[in-house]
């Protein structure tokens, strides 16, 4: 007994230490961070050329394209009203309240452990993807709601009704609906073709074919925050530096995403709810080649309802909290071990769901 105490104890200690590391890093980066040198630079210049008709100058030469298409920026049109710096914070503001609105909602379904709790708080500050979703200003915690609505329901069809905001939002997270089952997809597709056809019809075709020479004229997914197959690919074919087109990837290359893809698909159409939405989360960040790591968050509802405390697990962590992998990073730049140190977060993507597979039954 005294035993189990004392390993309670730690564990508890080493939860409050994971919180307090969790909210000093969450708090520290939002703080140093510089709006003008995140993906919502591009986002809010978007949103203001669609709400002022006049492009956004503002000393900035250069900034990250935004690859969203204008659907997305009718959400932001109205943020722009507010200085970029405002429009920042205020922009995250609401990816908190969709954060809180899932938790309570995965709480009121499946009631979260008090031991978890700091482990949650902790992670929302230290994982890449929910760090790399706060600094840049991504859309991950805004859309986490409604995926979270999504999974919760059930129900194929109000399923697909609530992800159609989601791929209207987000087009390459289609690819994880088309993962779900028919009646879902297919109320999400045709919903979202609705709802983006009145848009063409309101703003016209122009804005919609500028956004798909920019999505097509895209930058390299050779960076480590890019978890997908192709990603890995481009990394370790073309190396660092130069040009790594996706066309120009090896024969060997596309035959593994074709027979990842089929796996997947497999899997995915052969299981019941949950392990479905796993195969088709997994799916929509592995087989995708703008898979970005900041999508696993919207995996929040299935890591909560499944994880369990197990040696993998705490090794799929690791590859996916940030300290450490820049730890890796530094620590291997000058070695050949390099390029595998910027795909470790890949592997913590892929393991995670590996763990998580065999625990995510129906009545798990």
């Amino acid at each position: 007994m005294p035993r189990h105490k004392s390993s309670k104890r730690l564990r508890e200690a080493a939860g409050l230490i994971w919180m307090c590391a969790g909210v000093a890093r969450l708090v520290l980066s939002l703080l140093a961070v510089d709006p003008a040198s995140t993906d919502f630079h591009g986002f809010y210049a978007s949103g203001f050329l669609l709400r002022t008709g006049r492009a956004w100058a503002d000393g900035a030469s250069v900034f990250t394209p935004n690859l969203n298409p204008p659907t997305f920026n009718t959400l932001i049109a109205p943020l722009t009203l507010l200085p970029l710096h405002a429009a920042y914070y205020a922009w995250n503001a609401i990816g908190l309240v969709s954060l809180i609105a899932s938790l309570r909602r995965l709480h009121r379904a499946h009631p979260i452990r008090a031991a978890a709790w700091p482990w949650i708080v902790g992670a929302v500050g230290l994982s890449l993807p929910a760090i790399q979703t706060w600094t840049q200003g991504q859309v991950g915690w805004v859309l986490l709601y409604p995926v979270t609505r999504a999974w919760l329901s059930r129900a194929e069809i109000s399923a697909g009704l609530w992800l159609a905001p989601v791929v209207l939002i987000k087009p390459p997270l289609a690819l994880m609906t088309l993962l779900l089952p028919v009646r879902t997809w297919l109320s999400a597709g045709l919903v979202s073709a609705a709802a983006a056809a009145v848009h063409i019809a309101v703003v016209g075709l122009p804005r919609w074919r500028v956004w798909l020479d920019t999505a097509i004229g895209a930058p390299t997914i050779r960076e480590p925050a890019n978890a997908s197959l192709l990603g890995i690919a481009a990394r370790f074919q073309f190396g660092l530096t130069g040009e790594a087109p996706v066309a120009g990837l090896s024969l060997a290359w596309w035959g593994l995403w074709v027979a990842s893809g089929l796996a997947i698909a497999r899997l995915a159409y052969r299981s019941d709810w949950d392990k479905r939405w796993l195969a088709a989360s997994f799916g929509g960040v592995w087989l995708n080649p703008l898979g970005w790591a900041y999508y696993v968050v919207l995996w929040l509802g299935l890591i909560l309802r499944h994880a369990r405390f197990s040696w993998p697990m705490a090794a799929a962590v690791a590859l996916l909290t940030e300290p450490i992998l820049i730890g890796l990073a530094s620590a291997t730049r000058q070695t050949p071990l390099y390029v595998f140190s910027l795909s470790a977060c890949a592997a913590g993507v892929a393991l995670l769901a590996i763990i998580l597979w065999p625990r995510a039954d129906e009545h798990a």
